[in-house]
C-alpha cells in the first residue's frame, strides 16, 4: 500500500452481525446495499461505519477511519473511504445510502457542486468507478452517525 493511501485510511476493520473481528476480510456478494454514518474533527481526522447487508444474507458491520485535507467535506471523505475499503474487500457493486440530502444531490447531479469541493468529488467519483457500479442514494442513518460522532469527540 502506498504512503499516500496509508494515510487516507488509517485502518480497517468489519465486524459481523455478532461482533467478531475480521481484518481486511474479503466481503462475498453480488450486490451490496451500505447504510453509511461519518464524523470527522476539527483537525480533518474522522471514522465511518457502514451497516453492509449483502445480497447473499450476511451482514456485516465496517469501521473506516480516514483523514481528510483541510476544506474537503466530511461526507466526501468518508464515502471515498469507504468506497476504497469495500473494493479492497473484492465488492464490485455496491449501493451506499446516507442521511446527508444536499451530498445525495451533489453526487447525482441534481444540484452543481461547490468549487470548494470539486477535488473532493473528483476522489470520490474515482473511488465509485474502481467499484464498477455505485449509487447514492438519502436515507435515515439510524446510529451510525451518532456512534461515529461519539468516538470522534472520545478521541479528541
Amino acid at each position: 500500500m502506498d504512503r499516500a493511501r496509508r494515510l487516507t485510511v488509517e485502518r480497517m476493520f468489519a465486524y459481523d452481525s455478532v461482533g467478531a473481528e475480521m481484518k481486511h476480510t474479503k466481503i462475498d456478494c453480488e450486490v451490496l446495499e451500505a447504510i453509511v454514518g461519518y464524523a470527522a474533527d476539527p483537525r480533518g481526522r474522522g471514522v465511518a461505519y457502514a451497516r453492509v447487508c449483502c445480497s447473499n444474507g450476511s451482514r456485516h458491520l465496517l469501521r473506516v477511519s480516514f483523514k481528510m485535507p483541510a476544506g474537503d467535506g466530511v461526507g466526501y471523505a468518508a464515502l471515498t473511504a469507504v468506497a476504497r475499503s469495500l473494493h479492497d474487500r473484492g465488492v464490485r457493486k455496491a449501493r451506499m445510502a446516507v442521511a446527508d440530502a444536499a451530498l445525495v444531490e451533489e453526487i447525482g447531479g441534481i444540484r452543481q457542486v461547490p468549487p470548494a469541493l470539486a477535488l473532493a468529488n473528483v476522489r470520490l467519483r474515482c473511488a465509485f468507478n474502481r467499484l464498477g457500479d455505485c449509487s447514492v442514494q438519502l436515507t435515515d442513518d439510524g446510529d451510525l452517525g451518532q456512534r461515529a460522532r461519539a468516538e470522534v469527540f472520545l478521541a479528541a
